[in-house]
């Protein structure tokens, strides 16, 4: 279906505003609305524009990589907890990879950050086995 003008529903850029566009609903053009990409105002049966949510960047793995990093190394400094830190260490590392994985992708912005927290969370998993290797070699002594 395309109005008067050839188009079919849709947004679309406005030539003499960037950042706006105007949107068709195949038989008319609406007020100004988001350009494409930016968010869209689509149009319902009933006339009525419908709202459509606009997904911002999935930043969560990359800082709690981060913190897990930290609070493991902080438990790895003590060498008789070193089994709290291995596991911290551990999905730390991993987190990290994942929330790096997704900058790479173009679904995360923080990719520095998740990458701080593989180093730190991976350095939280060798403090906690050198913790690991004192530990037992005192109680075999």
């Amino acid at each position: 279906m395309s109005d008067a003008s050839g188009t079919t529903p849709g947004s679309y850029p406005d030539p003499e505003s960037p950042g706006r566009g105007h949107d068709s609903d195949g038989a008319q053009w609406t007020e100004d609305a988001p350009a494409p990409g930016q968010g869209s105002a689509t149009v319902r049966a009933s006339g009525q524009p419908a709202v459509v949510a606009v997904q911002g960047p999935n930043n969560g793995l990359g800082p709690t990589a981060l913190a897990l990093g930290i609070v493991g190394v902080l438990f790895s400094l003590f060498p008789s907890t070193f089994f709290v830190a291995a596991p911290l260490g551990v999905t730390g590392f991993l987190l990290g990879r994942v929330g790096h994985r997704r900058c790479m992708l173009g679904n995360a912005t923080n990719g520095r950050v998740a990458m701080a927290g593989s180093i730190i969370s991976g350095a939280a998993v060798v403090l906690a086995c050198i913790g690991a290797v004192k530990v037992f070699s005192d109680v075999i002594d």
